[in-house]
């Protein structure tokens, strides 16, 4: 097999070359790959952890995704949605400790009442949190006109994953004959784009149905559609969702692991100035001997969510089973945190928002057209 520098640097990888990186084999080939993602993370981000407050504003959503533990039909959860002072407070925390993000997640609503809410909030923590602090968003697809506005209120990314990028395998994870199709979901992306929005999306790894085919398609999406940030995990089940009977089908946790982290290395290597969470599943996957965050620091990744919900409300918010969450000291862990990041040569980024570079060039190529 050729070295990775002869489609990271060389050539555009095919999809078969992509593939061929995410197949089980040697550490030694795993360790090729993540050393060479690793040195693309260091001329690019480099050693520095962007954190992200996450606060799961609530799990009420109409859809009926086949995977998802908070889809409409699951009676077995509590729904609940959080007053905005609860977000307030997140920020004016966030704040005082030198951090300068907080990212609202809910369940999937377009409807009135919940787009103007969400419209006021933003302009609420916009006012509080002032001009270098970032605003981002995930509340699934929406109008174009809803984009804009979030936009305008002061909202700075948008996170709205795809989960893959093959049609067919879309519509095996979604509700036989619904109207959730892939497209509406490109779309959405585009009206992100072009609302202004720093735009990401990502994908889940080790579906069932899923070949690495596909996934290396993934990858090459993310390139060709330059997004700006990219959040991707492990698929782990819930008994609540109708795709866990398929749960016979799935690759072993471990395998699911190890994709992901290649997934990781992969993308960074492809696109270098990007940002690419650590994803909370694949902090959750709980395997002995693993450390998640650091093997996804060294695989290229450079930001982590971490989640300040309402631990009465945590439990809830159950997309998959036994999602990893600080507990209720966070405090105490960011310290902890700190102090493991340096034994690893990282350390947590309090200087900047975080905006990744990708964005940056972008906006200023665009600014630059627009002077001409």
């Amino acid at each position: 097999m050729d070295a990775p520098v002869s489609f990271f640097t060389n050539h555009p990888p095919s999809e078969k070359e992509l593939a061929c990186w995410l197949e089980p084999g040697s550490v030694e080939k795993d360790r090729q790959l993540f050393d060479r993602a690793y040195v693309a993370k260091m001329e690019h981000p480099g050693p520095r952890l962007h954190l992200r407050f996450l606060l799961e504003v609530s799990n009420v959503c109409s859809r009926d995704c086949l995977y998802c533990g908070v889809r409409r039909s699951n009676r077995e959860i509590e729904r609940y949605s959080l007053q905005p002072e609860v977000a307030m407070e997140v920020l004016r925390r966030a704040k005082s400790r030198g951090y300068r993000n907080i990212v609202l997640q809910a369940g999937e609503r377009s409807d009135k009442t919940f787009t103007r809410a969400v419209t006021r909030l933003v302009e609420q923590l916009r006012r509080e949190g002032g001009e270098d602090f970032r605003i981002v968003l995930s509340l699934g697809e929406q109008p174009a006109a809803t984009y804009r506005d979030w936009k305008q209120a002061g909202a700075d990314r948008y996170l709205l994953r795809i989960e893959t990028s093959n049609p067919e395998l879309y519509r095996n994870i979604h509700p036989p004959g619904s109207a959730y199709t892939l497209g509406a979901r490109l779309r959405s992306l585009e009206a992100l784009r072009e609302a202004g929005f720093q735009t990401g999306t990502g994908v889940m790894i080790g579906l069932p149905f899923q070949t690495l085919r596909d996934l290396a398609a993934d990858l090459l999406f993310f390139k060709a559609w330059e997004v700006d940030m990219v959040g991707m995990g492990p698929y782990l089940e819930h008994h609540a969702t109708p795709l866990f009977a398929h749960r016979q089908q799935l690759l072993p946790v471990k395998e699911r692991y190890l994709l992901s982290l290649r997934m990781i290395a992969l993308l960074r290597c492809l696109m270098p100035d990007i940002n690419i969470v650590a994803s909370t599943a694949l902090q959750s996957v709980g395997l002995p001997d693993t450390e998640p965050l650091r093997d996804a620091l060294m695989a290229g990744a450079n930001v982590m969510m971490l989640n300040v919900t309402p631990e009465s409300c945590q439990k809830a918010y159950s997309l998959y089973e036994n999602k990893f969450t600080p507990g209720p000291d966070s405090e105490k862990y960011l310290v902890d945190l700190a102090r493991q990041l340096n034994t690893w040569g990282e350390e947590i980024a309090l200087e900047d928002p975080g905006d990744p570079l990708h964005y940056l060039k972008t906006k200023n190529t665009i600014l630059k057209k627009s002077l001409k």
